[in-house]
């Protein structure tokens, strides 16, 4: 859904590149949301995941929507909030990683 609403807003006019701002958000949202549903079949760090997903998509489009109005700034671009889901999805998969190896068990006898 991400992809579409990105070269919608590409494609469509200078004007409707503010909505690029909420790509990233968008993204990491309905990412976390899908880690959480499939999370059911999976071990339980994938829903904790997908929660962390939707928790960054919320704190980056609420610093995105209200702190600039509040404080007098101009919101984040949208180059820097692209840089900003890409840690996010990267930092995101390799703390899981990380995690992972530290409370997964693995069996070294492997059946031939």
């Amino acid at each position: 859904m991400g992809i579409f609403i990105a070269v919608w807003a590409w494609y469509s006019g200078k004007e409707s590149r503010d909505w690029m701002r909420w790509t990233p958000c968008m993204w990491m949202g309905v990412y976390g949301m899908g880690l959480n549903a499939a999370g059911f079949f999976m071990p339980r760090g994938i829903r904790l995941l997908g929660w962390c997903f939707i928790l960054c998509a919320l704190g980056l489009g609420f610093w995105n929507l209200f702190l600039p109005e509040h404080f007098g700034q101009r919101p984040l671009d949208w180059r820097k909030l692209h840089w900003m889901m890409a840690g996010g999805f990267g930092g995101g998969h390799l703390l899981y990683g990380i995690y992972l190896n530290l409370t997964e068990t693995y069996n070294s006898h492997h059946e031939s």
